[in-house]
C-alpha cells in the first residue's frame, strides 16, 4: 500500500491491515521516497528521489508538482 504523507489527512491515518506500507512525499521528509531539488524548465522537470541514504535523479517532460507526485508514486 502506498500513502502520500503530504496529505494531512493521510499523514496520521492508522493502517488497520497487516500490509507493507510505502510512503511518498515532497514536503514531508519522513516519507520513504522523497522528491527534492525539483526544477522546472520549458522542457519539463527534473528532481531527485531520496530513498534512504541514496539519491536518484529523474527527468520528465511533464510540468507541475502534481505530476512529480504521480511519478514519485510510480517510482515507489
Amino acid at each position: 500500500m502506498q500513502i502520500n504523507l503530504d496529505n494531512e489527512f493521510i499523514e496520521n491515518y492508522k493502517i488497520k491491515n497487516n500490509v507493507k506500507v510505502v510512503s511518498v512525499g515532497i514536503n514531508n521528509k519522513n516519507a520513504n521516497y522523497v522528491a527534492k531539488d525539483i526544477e522546472y524548465s520549458k522542457d519539463g522537470s527534473s528532481f531527485i528521489v531520496k530513498l534512504g541514504r541514496r539519491n536518484y535523479t529523474f527527468e520528465t517532460c511533464l510540468l507541475g508538482e502534481h505530476n512529480i507526485t504521480n511519478l514519485l508514486a510510480a517510482i515507489a
